[in-house]
């Protein structure tokens, strides 16, 4: 058909009402979907097959100098067609065009497509296609956030993948296994996964594939406190040269991010700070907004342990509005909660925060909704709730013990010893009401909340993973302090105190600093 005729045809059913040009674009397009879905059902699957198969045809061939301008609809209609390879080749080249943009509920959708391809026709693909459609579609659900559906997919791929022998792809499916595995805090076999990863990644001498397993080892390692600062300092620096080498966006992201987490980790909020900033210039420099929204929450956390909370929720604003993906979006509304109820608005931040733990632990999120509790405790006594808030931080302290995250428990023993020392040196009378409902916590606080807050900051003493100069090593000497003083020791206290004025000063904390001053100022004058 020539395409005079062609031209004809379309104005007469232009004149009928069919069809009509788009005032955008100069396409003719169906007046209404039910009109152009009733045409189509009447076409025989057949005919609808082979007319599907002779568009695509048409558009691969006229195309073919910027083929990966048409993939999304070389992808729809082969998929239409008995053309199942190159259906799976478009599903798969359109996944991962959707995906480097982050629209990843259309890359989600192509992945599966290819996915299913196979499932009906196993020789449209072969074995390397199999694994790199498994490894994006990994990586699509754990950008939004679904660990749920990342547990599914990997419990159903991982295997088929391992019978393949070792790829790349094998290595990606690996690292995504282990990062899941993190965030159900079972950090042991995160750490298995991690290592067979590595392995794997070592024999295939593949940059990019060693960059992943490099990145899962480090997380590891962080979590679990394997390295002195000097030894992680080193791995996180030959982890950031493989991931620039290897020139993917993602893991580049991460390696610039665990870095800043493993000074977090560390309570050294200056080198943290320095790092998740290099993260956004990084991203700015590689036009990647995904390292902008990760960089904010990361900067919101550290405000936190810097005492900063209106900054803190700044930051946190900052990253909901780039965020290029739901986990991102979920991180940030994570930390925007902790910020809120430490700036002081508690009853506003705490019912978010107990909201968005029961939301984590029901969606596999539970690294992060263990990281609340030091927040949420607290923030329960102070509402009346002694008794639940002491328990919740012992259970963070317990389960952190268990599972081997070293900084979250030092982190629960921290906020529990505070929550002791504030109330043995409280002046406030509590009311009727609030002395009867908290008698049983109020009186062990009484007999026992010293003792108990001491042994609480002896042991977070003798995590080596906390440095000497950081932030939470200057809390801990604070809070000795103060306990000196109840005990009228003010030789002790000044002990403390001096260690905790060069942590503040290391780590560049007026906050601190004004603490330990006004600590200081309540010294009894020298006779």
């Amino acid at each position: 058909m020539v395409l005079g005729e062609i031209e004809g045809r379309l104005d007469t059913i232009e004149r009928q009402g069919v069809v009509r040009r788009s005032a955008a674009s100069g396409d003719f397009e169906f007046r209404h979907v039910l009109m152009r879905d009733a045409l189509y059902d009447g076409i025989l699957t057949s005919r609808r097959a082979e007319l599907h198969l002779r568009v695509a045809n048409a558009i691969e061939r006229r195309g073919s100098a910027n083929v990966a301008e048409f993939v999304e609809t070389l992808a729809y209609h082969f998929s239409l067609s008995t053309k199942h390879d190159k259906a799976f080749s478009y599903c798969l080249l359109a996944g991962r065009k959707c995906l480097d943009i982050y629209s990843l509920e259309e890359a989600e959708r192509y992945f599966r497509k290819a996915l299913s391809l196979i499932e009906m026709v196993p020789k449209c693909a072969d074995d390397q296609g199999l694994a790199t459609a498994v490894a994006n579609l990994l990586e699509v659900l754990y950008l939004r956030g679904d660990l749920l559906g990342l547990q599914v997919a990997a419990d159903r791929y991982i295997p088929r993948l391992q019978a393949l022998g070792d790829t790349p792809q094998l290595v990606f499916a690996l690292y995504f296994h282990c990062m899941l595995l993190q965030h159900h805090c079972d950090f042991a076999a995160a750490e298995e996964r991690a290592m067979l990863a590595l392995a794997t990644a070592q024999r295939l001498s593949d940059v990019r594939a060693q960059a992943y397993a490099q990145s899962a080892l480090m997380f590891s390692s962080i979590i679990l406190g394997r390295h002195t600062l000097e030894a992680a300092e080193a791995e996180g620096q030959r982890m950031l040269e493989t991931c620039i080498k290897s020139g993917d966006n993602y893991i580049l992201n991460w390696a610039y991010w665990m870095i800043a987490w493993d000074y977090v980790s560390r309570g050294l909020t200056g080198k943290a700070r320095v790092w998740a900033l290099k993260l956004i210039e990084s991203g700015k420099q590689r036009e990647d907004n995904r390292a902008i929204g990760m960089a904010y929450w990361t900067l919101a956390w550290i405000d936190i342990q810097d005492n900063l909370f209106a900054d803190a929720i700044a930051n946190a604003k900052r990253c909901m509005m780039t965020a290029a993906t739901p986990f991102d979006r979920n991180a940030g509304t994570m930390v925007s909660a902790t910020g809120l109820l430490l700036q002081g608005r508690i009853e506003e931040g705490l019912a978010q925060l107990l909201s968005l733990k029961k939301w984590a632990l029901a969606n596999g999120w539970r690294y992060s909704a263990s990281g609340v509790d030091f927040a949420a405790g607290p923030a329960l006594a102070a509402t009346g709730r002694i008794g639940e808030g002491v328990r919740m931080l012992e259970e963070g302290i317990a389960a952190s013990e268990a599972n081997g995250c070293r900084a979250m428990a030092t982190w629960n023993r921290m906020a529990l010893a505070n929550l002791y020392v504030r109330m043995l040196a409280s002046k406030e009378r509590p009311s009727l009401k609030f002395a009867l409902s908290n008698s049983g916590a109020l009186l062990r606080v009484l007999t026992r909340g010293n003792r108990e807050a001491q042994r609480l900051l002896a042991e977070a003493i003798a995590n080596d993973q906390i440095h000497e100069l950081s932030i939470s090593r200057g809390r801990i000497e604070i809070d000795l302090a103060r306990l000196s003083l109840l005990r009228k020791r003010t030789d002790l206290a000044r002990q403390h105190l001096k260690k905790a004025r060069l942590a503040a000063a290391a780590q560049e904390s007026s906050f601190m600093l004004g603490e330990i001053e006004s600590i200081e100022a309540s010294f009894p004058a020298a006779s």
